[in-house]
């Protein structure tokens, strides 16, 4: 059963796994990690993936697609707008043996001026079984400049803590002579 996850919860710290899809689909593999996804939240329903898998299900000419991602990847060349697409494969490490991580992307493909254009709109991960969203670069660069801004925080602390010190104060209250140093 694919897990639920509360309303407030931004999708970046969202983990999806679905027990029920990888019985159904005999695990994961290129034929069935798009409709593994498909069942995440961070799938669109509007997108062209689901307008090829509900022509497919309805078509017996189309049905071919579902079983086969090359030819469901087909009939998403054929169609222009939102699509998920995978766009790396796990690694072979050995013979038979992968590092078991896709990557997957939204993305919108358009014809402009006569030339197909891509943009990626969002990156995702799955790592065995589980579905992640990659941070955006604004997330990324933002933790770093969290991090950066609280390091000089201590920093200028450090330096006010230095610059109040009264060295005069310190030697006379000792009882030495400053003139004497």
């Amino acid at each position: 059963m694919a897990q639920k996850r509360p309303l407030d919860d931004p999708l970046d710290e969202t983990v999806f796994r679905s027990e029920a899809m990888l019985i159904h689909s005999q695990g994961i593999h290129d034929n069935s990690i798009l409709f593994y996804f498909a069942e995440s939240p961070f799938f669109d329903k509007t997108s062209n993936n689901n307008i090829v898998y509900t022509q497919a299900a309805l078509n017996q000419h189309l049905q071919h697609t579902i079983a086969n991602r090359p030819a469901f990847e087909a009939e998403l060349d054929k169609r222009y707008g939102q699509e998920y697409r995978v766009a790396e494969k796990p690694a072979e490490t050995s013979p038979g043996m992968g590092t078991g991580v896709w990557v997957l992307r939204r993305q919108f493909r358009a014809l402009e001026e006569g030339r197909e254009k891509t943009k990626v709109r969002e990156t995702f991960f799955l790592c065995g079984e589980r579905v992640y969203q990659a941070p955006s670069v604004a997330d990324v660069l933002g933790s770093s400049l969290v991090g950066v801004l609280e390091s000089m925080r201590w920093q200028v602390l450090t330096l006010h803590t230095a610059i109040d010190y009264d060295f005069a104060e310190q030697i006379h209250g000792k009882g030495c002579d400053i003139a004497g140093i």
